[in-house]
């Protein structure tokens, strides 16, 4: 698996009241947008799909660690798969 530091503003990402910008946590102190999909046609949709990209990542790597090195423990499996499809549901707008 690839370790190097991500080339992007690391998540959790989250959806601004409107809905329609993705912002992310640099600090404490810093809000910083990520994206404004207002002027797009399916803004909110959009947005709900990029706020979740770090978490669908972030499932994705673990699950494939899992593949890779052949875990079988299958209560660790299923907690990566909650991971999942959690962010599945946050990118879908099921919170």
């Amino acid at each position: 698996m690839n370790n190097q530091k991500p080339k992007f503003t690391p998540g959790p990402w989250e959806l601004s009241d409107c809905g329609e910008h993705v912002i992310g946590n640099c600090n404490a102190d810093d809000i910083l947008e990520v994206a404004d999909l207002s002027n797009t046609l399916h803004a909110k949709e959009d947005a709900r799909l990029i706020a979740a990209a770090p978490e669908l990542l972030k499932a994705a790597q673990a699950l494939l660690e899992v593949y890779i090195d052949g875990m079988l423990d299958v209560s660790a499996q299923r907690s990566l798969w909650t991971k999942l499809e959690k962010a599945l549901n946050k990118a879908g707008g099921e919170s």
